[in-house]
């Protein structure tokens, strides 16, 4: 009777933990409601991709639309002009583009033929006649990111998860492909790479690393390190699944019950802002979620919007979080950051 009773508990214990799977949101003591406010934006957005943020100019990197990369004053609410037209001439990109910064460029990936360009940020007002081709890399190589004006770091479909590239040439390549999921070690690299496609952010001053795909954040260490970068925190952010095909076409689709999970990320020098779509595909109900985390990926607290939200950059100064939200389309919105 006791051997029945006991085996009844542990049943009881393995259902209730089923029942009780831990989610990103659970981790967070601190939440809280914030509200959107409306800019002035003086043009018509398409499909904003990114945004980022130079001084007191915003860049939004639209995928619709005859130029492909507005840059606006949100000090006085100026679009001071539109750059890279879209073409097949001289100065003219088609979209997808991938834009990054660092302090004296803004970095142009052009997806379609791999080929990275650059404009000076002291010339960026002038337009696309100072945009210079660097180099162009592998077609393996998926995202582009500058660690420095000389180093950059990709994801793709690269025999590790990260490569490290200077001059066009990769150097070094470190990093395993996620296997969260029960089986997935199982599943080929390619199918694996595929399904966690990989963005970066760099801290603005330290040396150290955030890699993000859909359901997952890593943060690194020393990433100039041409040993081995030192690998800080591995986050599950949402439980995920995922089907595959290998062979002569590699595809991957994600189960139906499977939240979208992150979308975009921001940050300051002392925080992590991590965009969660919380809605599963073909369903939106809900708004999105704004995680944030310290740099050693410690939760601090958790902005719960009543709008999906698609980009993010912030503004130190101001206290400021920009956005694009859908309001029905897309939208530049603020909202204030308080302190925690």
């Amino acid at each position: 009777m006791k051997q029945k009773v006991l085996f009844l508990v542990i049943l009881f214990s393995f259902f209730s933990c089923i029942g009780k799977e831990k989610k990103y949101d659970d981790e967070f003591e601190v939440k809280k409601n914030v509200e959107l406010h409306s800019i002035e934006y003086p043009d018509i957005l398409g499909t904003s991709m990114q945004l980022l943020m130079n001084d007191s100019l915003i860049l939004i990197n639209d995928f619709r639309g005859d130029s492909l990369i507005h840059v606006f004053n949100i000090k006085n609410l100026n679009l001071v002009r539109k750059i890279v037209s879209v073409g097949n001439g001289p100065n003219e990109l088609i979209s997808p583009l991938e834009i990054q910064r660092t302090d004296s460029n803004l970095y142009i990936y052009y997806r379609q033929a791999n080929i990275l360009y650059s404009i000076p940020w002291s010339v960026i007002t002038e337009g696309s006649k100072y945009m210079k081709k660097l180099f162009q890399i592998s077609p393996e190589s998926n995202h582009l990111y500058p660690l420095s004006d000389s180093i950059f770091i990709s994801s793709g479909f690269h025999p590790k998860r990260y490569a490290l590239i200077e001059k066009g040439e990769i150097f070094k390549e470190f990093g395993e492909y996620p296997a969260y999921w029960n089986g997935e070690k199982n599943i080929p690299d390619k199918a694996r790479a595929m399904f966690h496609q990989t963005d970066f952010l760099k801290h603005p001053a330290k040396q150290r690393l955030l890699t993000y795909s859909s359901h997952i954040i890593e943060i690194y260490d020393d990433i100039l390190n041409l040993n081995e970068p030192l690998l800080v925190k591995s986050k599950l952010l949402g439980k995920y699944r995922y089907k595959f095909t290998v062979g002569n076409i590699l595809s991957t689709d994600r189960e139906a019950d499977i939240e979208i999970g992150i979308v975009y990320v921001a940050c300051s020098h002392d925080y992590i802002y991590v965009v969660y779509n919380p809605n599963k595909y073909n369903y939106e109900g809900k708004g999105s979620n704004i995680l944030v985390y310290d740099w050693n990926g410690n939760p601090i607290e958790l902005l719960q919007f009543n709008k999906t939200i698609s980009c993010l950059v912030i503004d130190e100064d101001e206290r400021k979080g920009y956005v694009i939200a859908e309001d029905p389309n897309d939208s530049l919105m603020y909202f204030d950051i308080k302190e925690n």
